[in-house]
Order: C-alpha cells, then structure tokens, then sequence
C-alpha cells in the first residue's frame, strides 16, 4: 500500500513538473547554450571522438571559456542529440528535463 502511495505521488509530481515546464521547451537557446552547443563546430559538425576528451576547444566556442571549462562527456552528449535530433534547443532542453527527472 505504501509503496502504490509513493508512486502514484511521484506521477504526480513528475506530471506537475512536465505540465509547468512545457510551456519552456519552445523557447531559444539562453545564455552560454550558443557558445557551448549552437556555435559550437564540435557540436553541430562533430570531430574525431578522441578530441572531445583532448582538445580543450571542443568545449565552446569561446576560448576564454575554454581554459575554464572542460566537460568532454557532455559534448559527446550534445552532439550525440545534434546527429539524432538537430541542433534546436527544445531538444536539448527536452533532455535535459529528462536527465534531472531520471
């Protein structure tokens, strides 16, 4: 009994969230997203898989970003929905949702 309680208010609350995000998936790119996924040539063209884990410049577009920055799985990822999907941000805010809810 206790355990259909717990989920039924997780449906719920992943519901309430999904219905209060919705509205977002639409939006534009925000922030450093062009520097790190539309601008970025890693991204939206690919390179060699080895660089993303050698080649700081695969980080963004920015190089001022790249001495800060380094997160080579998360470009992986990013051009891995580029492939799949496109490079359009309610893609890659759709995962993003979908990341923080799992």
């Amino acid at each position: 009994m206790r355990t259909s309680r717990l989920g039924l208010l997780t449906v719920v609350l992943f519901a309430l969230v999904g219905a209060l995000y919705a509205r977002t998936l639409a939006f534009d790119f925000v922030w450093d997203d062009a520097f790190q996924i539309e601008d970025n040539q890693a991204v939206t063209r690919g390179v060699p898989l080895i660089r993303y884990f050698t080649d700081k410049s695969t980080t963004t577009s920015r190089p001022d970003f790249n001495s800060r920055i380094y997160r080579p799985v998360r470009n992986v990822a990013f051009r891995g929905l580029a492939v799949a999907f496109g490079v359009r941000p309610v893609v890659y805010r759709t995962a993003t949702v979908g990341v923080y809810g799992f």
